[in-house]
């Protein structure tokens, strides 16, 4: 994906969106839950962009089952777990 643009929303009942806007098309959103106004503009790009990373990392092949809401064990992932990772490939 190409990235075009990029989009911080308000907080909204405590949610934030941040989308990733593609040339073809694509838009990639990512909510995230928020007590305050800590993540606005490039922390929250900066923390979607770790979501998606982490997503990416644990997420699933398509054909995996889990008991889990997708991303749930992303959700989990440290930064030492991206290294344990990164050690093991």
């Amino acid at each position: 994906m190409q990235l075009l643009e990029t989009h911080v929303g308000s907080v909204v009942d405590g949610k934030l969106t941040v989308e990733f806007v593609g040339e073809g098309g694509e838009l990639v959103s990512v909510r995230m839950v928020t007590d305050d106004r800590s993540l606005a503009g490039d922390s929250a790009v900066r923390h979607a962009k770790e979501v998606l990373v982490q997503l990416t990392a644990f997420g699933t092949d398509g054909n995996a089952t889990t008991s889990e809401p997708f991303g749930a064990a992303a959700s989990r992932a440290t930064p030492s777990d991206l290294a344990e990772r990164d050690e093991r490939q």
